[in-house]
Protein backbone atom coordinates (compact mmCIF):
# COMPACT_ATOMS: atom_id res chain seq x y z
CA UNK A 1 0.00 0.00 0.00
CA UNK A 2 1.24 3.29 -0.78
CA UNK A 3 1.98 5.91 1.99
CA UNK A 4 0.68 9.20 2.34
CA UNK A 5 4.37 10.51 2.70
CA UNK A 6 5.06 8.91 -0.58
CA UNK A 7 2.67 10.37 -2.15
CA UNK A 8 3.55 13.65 -0.86
CA UNK A 9 6.50 13.34 -1.81
CA UNK A 10 6.06 12.66 -5.34
CA UNK A 11 3.52 15.03 -5.62
CA UNK A 12 6.12 18.00 -4.35
CA UNK A 13 8.82 16.46 -6.64
CA UNK A 14 6.99 17.03 -9.85
CA UNK A 15 5.46 20.49 -8.26
CA UNK A 16 6.96 22.49 -11.11
CA UNK A 17 6.49 19.86 -14.15
CA UNK A 18 2.95 20.19 -13.00
CA UNK A 19 2.98 23.96 -12.72
CA UNK A 20 4.41 24.34 -15.67
CA UNK A 21 2.12 21.90 -18.13
CA UNK A 22 -1.01 24.12 -16.13
CA UNK A 23 0.73 27.09 -16.92
CA UNK A 24 1.29 25.91 -20.93
CA UNK A 25 -2.36 24.82 -20.98
CA UNK A 26 -3.58 28.28 -19.69
CA UNK A 27 -2.30 30.29 -22.37
CA UNK A 28 -4.51 28.38 -24.74
CA UNK A 29 -7.47 28.84 -22.88
CA UNK A 30 -6.91 32.43 -22.45
CA UNK A 31 -6.01 33.09 -25.52
CA UNK A 32 -10.01 31.42 -26.25
CA UNK A 33 -11.26 33.16 -23.61
CA UNK A 34 -9.95 36.31 -24.64
CA UNK A 35 -11.37 35.67 -28.48
CA UNK A 36 -14.78 35.02 -26.63
CA UNK A 37 -14.69 38.03 -24.64
CA UNK A 38 -14.21 39.58 -27.68
CA UNK A 39 -17.55 38.45 -29.26
CA UNK A 40 -19.09 39.70 -26.04
CA UNK A 41 -17.69 43.19 -26.17
CA UNK A 42 -18.83 43.54 -29.88
CA UNK A 43 -22.46 42.47 -28.77
CA UNK A 44 -22.46 44.59 -26.17
CA UNK A 45 -21.11 47.73 -28.22
CA UNK A 46 -23.75 47.17 -31.10
CA UNK A 47 -26.18 47.06 -28.48
CA UNK A 48 -24.88 50.55 -26.88
CA UNK A 49 -24.85 52.20 -30.26
CA UNK A 50 -28.57 50.91 -31.27
CA UNK A 51 -29.45 52.49 -28.02
CA UNK A 52 -27.81 55.53 -28.29
CA UNK A 53 -29.59 55.78 -32.03
CA UNK A 54 -32.82 55.41 -30.23
CA UNK A 55 -32.30 57.96 -27.99
CA UNK A 56 -31.01 60.75 -30.34
CA UNK A 57 -33.93 59.79 -32.26
CA UNK A 58 -36.24 60.43 -29.46
CA UNK A 59 -34.94 63.53 -28.34
CA UNK A 60 -35.83 65.04 -32.10
CA UNK A 61 -39.12 63.62 -31.96
CA UNK A 62 -41.31 66.62 -31.24
CA UNK A 63 -44.21 64.39 -30.57
CA UNK A 64 -42.60 63.24 -27.43
CA UNK A 65 -41.87 64.87 -24.20
CA UNK A 66 -38.14 63.96 -23.88
CA UNK A 67 -36.16 66.57 -20.94
CA UNK A 68 -32.65 67.24 -20.90
CA UNK A 69 -32.37 65.40 -17.48
CA UNK A 70 -34.21 62.23 -18.95
CA UNK A 71 -31.58 62.62 -21.94
CA UNK A 72 -28.81 62.69 -19.76
CA UNK A 73 -30.16 59.66 -17.38
CA UNK A 74 -30.75 57.35 -20.23
CA UNK A 75 -27.09 58.12 -21.67
CA UNK A 76 -25.44 57.57 -18.75
CA UNK A 77 -27.31 53.89 -17.85
CA UNK A 78 -26.70 53.33 -21.37
CA UNK A 79 -23.21 53.90 -21.03
CA UNK A 80 -22.86 52.17 -17.08
CA UNK A 81 -24.49 49.15 -18.71
CA UNK A 82 -21.96 49.12 -21.96
CA UNK A 83 -18.89 49.41 -19.07
CA UNK A 84 -20.29 46.95 -16.95
CA UNK A 85 -21.01 44.42 -19.69
CA UNK A 86 -17.44 44.87 -21.10
CA UNK A 87 -15.73 44.10 -17.48
CA UNK A 88 -18.07 40.98 -17.57
CA UNK A 89 -16.86 40.08 -20.88
CA UNK A 90 -13.02 40.28 -20.08
CA UNK A 91 -13.31 39.08 -16.49
CA UNK A 92 -12.64 35.08 -17.01
CA UNK A 93 -9.68 36.26 -19.42
CA UNK A 94 -8.31 38.06 -16.49
CA UNK A 95 -8.57 35.22 -13.55
CA UNK A 96 -7.39 32.83 -16.53
CA UNK A 97 -4.48 35.00 -17.26
CA UNK A 98 -3.90 35.26 -13.47
CA UNK A 99 -4.19 31.70 -12.70
CA UNK A 100 -1.39 31.19 -15.70
CA UNK A 101 1.33 33.70 -14.68
CA UNK A 102 0.95 32.39 -11.30
CA UNK A 103 1.34 28.86 -12.32
CA UNK A 104 5.02 29.97 -14.04
CA UNK A 105 5.96 32.24 -11.46
CA UNK A 106 5.18 29.64 -8.55
CA UNK A 107 7.17 26.72 -10.96
CA UNK A 108 10.42 28.70 -11.64
CA UNK A 109 10.38 30.13 -7.79
CA UNK A 110 10.29 26.55 -7.03
CA UNK A 111 12.99 25.18 -9.57
CA UNK A 112 15.11 28.76 -8.23
CA UNK A 113 14.79 27.69 -4.48
CA UNK A 114 16.05 23.83 -5.33
CA UNK A 115 18.59 25.55 -7.63
CA UNK A 116 20.03 27.66 -4.76
CA UNK A 117 19.71 24.39 -2.02
CA UNK A 118 21.85 22.46 -4.66
CA UNK A 119 24.66 25.53 -5.27
CA UNK A 120 24.96 25.86 -1.24
CA UNK A 121 25.65 21.76 -1.31
CA UNK A 122 27.87 22.31 -4.36
CA UNK A 123 29.34 25.36 -2.70
CA UNK A 124 30.17 23.66 0.49
CA UNK A 125 31.20 20.26 -1.34
CA UNK A 126 33.76 21.94 -3.31
CA UNK A 127 34.83 24.05 -0.39
CA UNK A 128 36.24 20.89 1.15
CA UNK A 129 37.85 19.27 -2.09
CA UNK A 130 39.47 22.41 -2.40
CA UNK A 131 40.67 22.55 1.45
CA UNK A 132 41.76 18.85 1.06
CA UNK A 133 43.58 19.96 -2.17
CA UNK A 134 46.04 22.57 0.06
CA UNK A 135 46.17 20.13 2.73
CA UNK A 136 47.93 17.57 -0.10
CA UNK A 137 49.82 21.11 -2.11
CA UNK A 138 51.36 21.61 1.80
CA UNK A 139 52.28 18.51 2.66
CA UNK A 140 53.29 16.38 -0.51
CA UNK A 141 53.52 19.49 -3.38
CA UNK A 142 52.20 20.51 -6.32
CA UNK A 143 52.88 17.03 -8.13
CA UNK A 144 51.42 14.86 -5.55
CA UNK A 145 48.28 17.09 -5.96
CA UNK A 146 48.66 16.14 -9.60
CA UNK A 147 48.71 12.46 -9.35
CA UNK A 148 45.87 12.37 -6.98
CA UNK A 149 43.36 14.43 -8.88
CA UNK A 150 44.24 12.67 -12.69
CA UNK A 151 45.60 9.56 -11.40
CA UNK A 152 48.67 9.25 -11.83
CA UNK A 153 50.90 6.63 -11.04
CA UNK A 154 54.62 5.52 -11.62
CA UNK A 155 54.63 1.83 -13.15
CA UNK A 156 57.90 -0.07 -14.03
CA UNK A 157 58.69 -1.54 -16.75
CA UNK A 158 59.06 -5.38 -16.99
CA UNK A 159 62.43 -6.68 -17.62
CA UNK A 160 63.89 -7.34 -20.89
CA UNK A 161 66.29 -10.12 -19.88
CA UNK A 162 69.53 -8.97 -20.10
CA UNK A 163 71.91 -9.53 -17.47
CA UNK A 164 72.53 -6.04 -16.18
CA UNK A 165 71.03 -5.90 -12.38
CA UNK A 166 69.70 -1.79 -12.96
CA UNK A 167 66.21 -1.90 -12.56
CA UNK A 168 65.08 0.22 -15.77
CA UNK A 169 63.52 4.00 -14.84
CA UNK A 170 59.63 3.97 -13.91
CA UNK A 171 57.26 5.03 -16.27
CA UNK A 172 54.53 8.14 -15.50
CA UNK A 173 51.14 6.60 -16.82
CA UNK A 174 47.62 7.59 -16.81
CA UNK A 175 44.79 5.99 -16.34
CA UNK A 176 41.21 7.30 -18.02
CA UNK A 177 39.79 9.22 -15.74
CA UNK A 178 38.79 12.64 -15.63
CA UNK A 179 37.15 15.17 -13.72
CA UNK A 180 33.34 16.47 -13.95
CA UNK A 181 34.12 19.55 -16.15
CA UNK A 182 36.03 17.79 -18.51
CA UNK A 183 34.84 17.94 -22.34
CA UNK A 184 36.81 15.82 -25.26
CA UNK A 185 37.57 17.86 -28.39
CA UNK A 186 37.39 15.22 -31.05
CA UNK A 187 36.43 14.82 -34.73
CA UNK A 188 33.03 16.57 -34.81
CA UNK A 189 33.89 18.95 -32.51
CA UNK A 190 33.44 22.77 -33.91
CA UNK A 191 36.94 23.81 -35.01
CA UNK A 192 38.25 20.42 -35.59
CA UNK A 193 39.94 20.36 -38.54
CA UNK A 194 42.30 17.06 -40.07
CA UNK A 195 45.38 19.00 -39.94
CA UNK A 196 47.27 18.36 -36.63
CA UNK A 197 48.52 21.92 -36.52
CA UNK A 198 45.12 23.52 -37.12
CA UNK A 199 43.64 21.95 -34.39
CA UNK A 200 46.03 22.73 -32.28
CA UNK A 201 46.00 26.52 -32.88
CA UNK A 202 42.41 26.71 -32.93
CA UNK A 203 42.25 25.26 -29.00
CA UNK A 204 44.82 27.98 -28.00
CA UNK A 205 43.12 30.56 -30.05
CA UNK A 206 39.88 29.80 -28.00
CA UNK A 207 41.89 29.52 -24.59
CA UNK A 208 43.40 33.05 -25.42
CA UNK A 209 40.12 34.61 -26.53
CA UNK A 210 38.76 33.38 -22.61
CA UNK A 211 40.95 34.47 -20.84
CA UNK A 212 40.77 38.29 -22.77
CA UNK A 213 37.28 38.19 -22.02
CA UNK A 214 37.94 37.04 -18.58
CA UNK A 215 40.31 40.17 -17.87
CA UNK A 216 37.18 41.96 -19.11
CA UNK A 217 34.06 40.36 -17.44
CA UNK A 218 36.51 39.49 -14.26
CA UNK A 219 34.33 36.35 -13.64
CA UNK A 220 33.21 33.47 -16.18
CA UNK A 221 31.44 30.55 -15.86
CA UNK A 222 32.37 27.19 -16.52
CA UNK A 223 29.14 26.98 -19.05
CA UNK A 224 30.28 30.65 -20.99
CA UNK A 225 34.01 28.34 -21.83
CA UNK A 226 31.61 25.29 -22.75
CA UNK A 227 29.55 27.40 -25.31
CA UNK A 228 32.81 29.24 -27.02
CA UNK A 229 33.79 25.70 -27.69
CA UNK A 230 30.71 24.33 -28.94
CA UNK A 231 30.08 22.07 -26.05
CA UNK A 232 26.60 21.89 -23.97
CA UNK A 233 25.47 24.19 -20.72
CA UNK A 234 25.36 21.39 -17.49
CA UNK A 235 24.07 22.94 -14.21
CA UNK A 236 27.62 22.64 -12.27
CA UNK A 237 28.95 24.84 -15.16
CA UNK A 238 26.82 27.29 -14.12
CA UNK A 239 27.87 27.34 -10.57
CA UNK A 240 31.83 27.02 -10.94
CA UNK A 241 34.50 29.01 -13.14
CA UNK A 242 36.71 31.53 -12.60
CA UNK A 243 36.51 34.78 -10.68
CA UNK A 244 39.51 37.56 -10.22
CA UNK A 245 38.21 38.31 -6.59
CA UNK A 246 39.61 35.01 -5.49
CA UNK A 247 42.82 35.38 -7.49
CA UNK A 248 43.13 38.14 -9.25
CA UNK A 249 46.25 36.42 -10.81
CA UNK A 250 43.49 33.44 -12.07
CA UNK A 251 43.84 32.90 -15.85
CA UNK A 252 41.60 30.29 -17.70
CA UNK A 253 43.94 26.89 -18.86
CA UNK A 254 42.28 24.06 -20.84
CA UNK A 255 44.62 21.83 -19.74
CA UNK A 256 46.29 21.11 -22.80
CA UNK A 257 50.14 21.29 -22.47
CA UNK A 258 50.13 18.73 -19.09
CA UNK A 259 52.95 16.84 -19.62
CA UNK A 260 52.04 14.32 -17.53
CA UNK A 261 49.31 13.11 -19.73
CA UNK A 262 50.67 11.36 -22.26
CA UNK A 263 47.69 11.36 -24.82
CA UNK A 264 47.93 14.84 -24.59
CA UNK A 265 51.88 14.96 -25.50
CA UNK A 266 50.51 12.51 -28.40
CA UNK A 267 47.85 15.32 -29.28
CA UNK A 268 50.49 18.69 -29.22
CA UNK A 269 53.21 16.32 -31.26
CA UNK A 270 50.06 15.62 -33.79
CA UNK A 271 49.45 11.77 -33.15
CA UNK A 272 46.57 11.90 -31.51
CA UNK A 273 43.14 13.34 -33.41
CA UNK A 274 41.58 13.96 -29.76
CA UNK A 275 42.30 15.63 -26.52
CA UNK A 276 40.99 15.72 -23.07
CA UNK A 277 40.66 19.64 -22.09
CA UNK A 278 40.65 19.42 -18.45
CA UNK A 279 39.99 23.05 -17.37
CA UNK A 280 41.19 24.31 -14.37
CA UNK A 281 38.15 25.81 -12.72
CA UNK A 282 38.67 27.64 -9.31
CA UNK A 283 35.71 26.16 -7.68
CA UNK A 284 31.81 27.73 -7.09
CA UNK A 285 31.73 31.71 -8.39
CA UNK A 286 28.01 32.32 -8.75
CA UNK A 287 28.13 34.79 -5.22
CA UNK A 288 30.61 36.81 -7.56
CA UNK A 289 28.19 37.27 -10.76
Amino acid sequence: MISFNTVKNFVKACLPTALTTMGVIGLGVFGYSVKKGAEKQIAAKKKHEEIAADIEEAKNDETFEYTEEDISNDTKVNDITYARECVKAYIPSVLIGGLTTAAFVGAHCILNKRYLTLGSAFIGVSSAFNKYRENVKEKYGEDADRQFRFNVKDVKQPEDGSTSKKKKPTERTIEPEHSAYTRCFCKGSPGWTDDAEDRLFYLLKMQRFANEKFSVNKTMTLNEVYEMLGFPRTPQGQLVGWSKKIDKNAKIDFGIYDISDESKRLFINGYEPGIWLDFNVQGDVLQYI
